[in-house]
């Protein structure tokens, strides 16, 4: 194992841990995946509402095991593309509508690079107050899931 771990002592690089091992992220960065899930979870409830679907009736009809997990969409996580494409009729879209929606918010580089728009981008002042105030009661995620 030795020849296979390679040490630079002179490397100015320092990155600081947290729990677990994992490298700690920027506060900024980790407040914009945040408002973005959120921002993206808020548009899924939006519409799911709309086709006037409870969690368990489209998590039914889509196929997911359970609303426990589609409700794990709309506030932790992005849906993978199977879900995707299986939500999309249910809740009165295209999926490629769904799908552009998954990614202008998961990843806004590779969405402007691919469609020429730019994606989803919480604001300044939406940033500056999540940094103040990191676990609101009604945010759905928490800062140490990002």
């Amino acid at each position: 194992m030795k020849d296979v771990l390679t040490v630079y002592p002179d490397a100015d690089l320092v990155f600081n841990v947290q729990n677990r091992g994992r490298p700690e992220r920027n506060p900024r960065e980790t407040a914009i995946r945040i408002l973005c899930r959120q921002a993206f979870g808020k548009r899924m409830r939006e519409l799911r509402d709309g086709a006037d679907l409870s969690l368990s009736r489209a998590a039914s009809l889509a196929g997911i095991a359970s609303a426990r997990k589609l409700s794990q969409y709309e506030t932790t996580c992005y849906p993978p593309g199977d879900i995707v494409l299986r939500l999309a009729p249910h809740y009165g879209v295209k999926p490629k509508q769904l799908c552009e929606l998954v990614l202008s918010h998961s990843d806004p580089e590779m969405y402007l690079g691919l469609t020429g728009r730019r994606g989803y981008e919480p604001s300044e002042e939406e940033i500056e107050a999540f940094l103040a105030n990191p676990n609101p009661a009604d945010a759905g995620t928490n800062a140490a899931d990002a």
